[in-house]
């Protein structure tokens, strides 16, 4: 239970654990998608990433998470960071760091009832509501995200806005290999809310590339790449490729997948 990358690779060193849940990636991406810090402290958390290389283990098999038994739930820490916030802009942000979550190096791991927009009451036994109807006041008091039910209700929901979301990430997670297995390299990030970018490549043919917006503002991208050809398979198409860069723009607290043929 540790944020410091060199704490957590001693297990997967020394101790020859084959993985641990990587709370480094946790306090991060908290950091920049609730508490507006700079994109680049995505880039100095992948910058560890070589701590974890072994003989029989990297980084590619950590796992990520952004709410769990022990820290509790991410909306719990967006009401709290960002209380004048809408719904709809914390729903946003969840999403975001969500699909970090998914598409960086690493394994993703869902924390159950998150796709239910369940808020929890911060920390470990703060969020361990019941997925069937609960009993228990402190928990059916919340607001969930993305619904009118409360915790007293069942929260099965495939319908749930959030849960279809998280459905849209694990079809492309399973559809394109590059997206789980691929090698990573952070190609941008700046020291204020905004663009993170980052490749993910598996062969020769092709490079993905997975461009973040974590501003309430548009944000201009411009990648240096090496393909000749591009395409969109997530997000907004709003992008060009040409003179050996991808240039674009992203809506505020949105993000975009492109693949392109080398």
């Amino acid at each position: 239970y540790s944020g410091d990358p060199k704490a957590l690779s001693y297990y997967t060193t020394e101790g020859d654990m084959p993985s641990v849940l990587d709370f480094a990636f946790q306090y991060r991406t908290k950091d920049v998608f609730a508490y507006d810090k700079g994109t680049d402290n995505l880039a100095d958390l992948f910058s560890h990433d070589k701590l974890y290389q072994d003989h029989n283990s990297d980084a590619s098999l950590l796992m990520n998470f952004v709410s769990n038994h022990d820290v509790g739930r991410l909306a719990y820490t967006l009401d709290q960071s960002l209380p004048e916030a809408s719904e709809v802009e914390k729903i946003k942000r969840f999403n975001l760091s969500n699909a970090l979550m998914f598409f960086a190096r690493g394994v993703p791991v869902i924390y159950y009832g998150d796709e239910q927009g369940f808020t929890g009451d911060g920390g470990d036994r703060g969020a361990r509501e019941d997925m069937m109807p609960s009993t228990t006041p402190s928990y059916n008091d919340n607001n969930l995200y993305g619904t009118n039910k409360t915790t007293a209700d069942d929260n099965f929901d495939q319908s749930h806005p959030i849960y279809q979301t998280f459905s849209k990430y694990a079809s492309l997670y399973h559809a394109h290999p590059a997206l789980r297995q691929g090698k990573q390299e952070v190609v941008y990030a700046q020291d204020k809310p905004g663009v993170f970018a980052l490749s993910r490549s598996l062969n020769a043919a092709e490079q993905y590339f997975v461009v973040f917006n974590s501003s309430t503002q548009a944000a201009e991208f411009s990648l240096n790449v090496k393909g000749n050809s591009s395409e969109v398979i997530f997000g907004e198409q709003n992008a060009v490729l040409a003179n050996g860069k991808l240039t674009g723009q992203l809506a505020p607290l949105s993000f975009a997948i492109y693949r392109m043929a080398l």
